[in-house]
């Protein structure tokens, strides 16, 4: 149990190390990195709306609960 706390330490203070520089590659006047962002984050809302209004789910609605959640998390994440 003990190594799954080091890990766990570990992973939380690389993340946090990642998403600072990407905070701060995103501020810098001029980043390419802004414009690459906005286009993967345009088209993932687009595919989730997609998925939405589309018959095909991962998870059928005819599970109840389960399946009206999946597309009601899409819905969330797409907005």
């Amino acid at each position: 149990m003990e190594s799954f706390w080091e890990f766990a330490k570990i992973a939380l203070i690389v993340g946090a190390a990642l998403t600072a520089i990407v905070l701060i590659l995103l501020a810098l006047p001029g980043s390419r990195l802004r414009k690459t962002f906005a286009t993967l984050f345009f088209t993932i809302a687009g595919a989730l709306g997609i998925y939405v209004v589309s018959p095909m789910d991962f998870i059928p609605d005819i599970i109840p609960l389960l399946g009206q959640l999946d597309d009601a998390l899409a819905t969330v994440l797409a907005i």
